[in-house]
């Protein structure tokens, strides 16, 4: 398949928005790029970069399926654009994982393609793991060129380490594009893919795009994984108190987690594997 360098404006329709939802830095819980996977499902796909030339694959490797001892073709790593016709907007949707080799280079290609197609706005979407509670509605950090998009239930972000959406982000501003990033704040405590996270995103996108955007057995999931975690805590002491500081906002809520918390809380629950997957 051509690469996003190869097509021309003419070849890309028209769309109003830009999204942007990358599997990488900041994407706990594979929200953001299982976000964009929802979105993208439909979509037809009008360009992807050379695999060669965003991937360093000794750092994201390919993935091969062993079956009855017979090596199947490899699955290489993939970057590129879907478009979505959704009833009153039209997407342009960056999916994929974030390259590992020539960010400068590639978001240029990127945002010149997005301009190229005539996106008159973008969003962003992550996630991060948090100190906050499984029991409420993932908060949301806000970063935006036009401050009417900030909410009362939102807080401003402030970025350390860059993404590479971070990168498209800043590139797409500096040509005139608006843009605005959603980050969803996740319970640290939990692994795999966090769907109450992805619904949460998709609610709060289909509000700010104005349209409505295809959902199915996203909040079923969401209901499930609640309900399994809520089991999950009721059976050790310590977790049931760590959630009710959680809710309460006592400190450190709503600050960034790592993998020493999830450790320290593993200790604290005399566990060597998390409960909470």
């Amino acid at each position: 398949m051509e690469s996003v360098s190869d097509q021309t404006p003419a070849e890309m329709a028209e769309t109003a928005a830009l999204v942007v939802g990358l599997a990488g830095l900041l994407d706990a819980g594979a929200v953001a790029s299982e976000t964009a996977i929802r979105l993208a499902d439909s979509g037809e796909v009008v360009g992807e970069i050379d695999a060669d030339e965003a991937f360093s694959f000794s750092s994201m490797r390919p993935e091969v399926i062993d079956s009855e001892g017979v090596i199947a073709e490899p699955r290489w790593p993939r970057i590129g654009f879907r478009r979505v016709a959704l009833p009153r907007a039209e997407l342009l949707i960056l999916t994929g994982a974030e390259p590992s080799l020539q960010w400068r280079k590639l978001s240029e290609r990127i945002v010149d393609t997005a301009v190229g197609s005539g996106s008159v706005r973008a969003v962003v979407v992550g996630a991060t793991a948090a100190w906050v509670s499984h029991t409420q509605p993932p908060p949301i950090q806000v970063r935006t060129t036009d401050p009417s998009f900030i909410v009362d239930s939102t807080v401003v972000s402030e970025i350390e380490a860059a993404s590479f959406s971070d990168v498209i982000e800043a590139g797409l501003r500096q040509r005139g594009v608006p843009t605005v990033a959603f980050t969803a704040q996740l319970p640290f405590y939990v692994e795999g893919v966090y769907w109450p996270g992805v619904a949460t995103l998709l609610r709060v996108l289909s509000g700010h795009l104005r349209t409505w955007l295809p959902r199915a057995g996203v909040e079923e999931a969401a209901a499930r994984m609640l309900a399994r975690l809520d089991r999950a805590v009721k059976i050790h002491p310590e977790m049931v108190e760590l959630v009710e500081r959680l809710e309460n906002k006592a400190e450190p809520y709503g600050q960034p987690a790592g993998d020493e918390d999830i450790n320290q809380l593993l200790a604290d629950l005399g566990e060597t594997t998390n409960p909470f997957r």
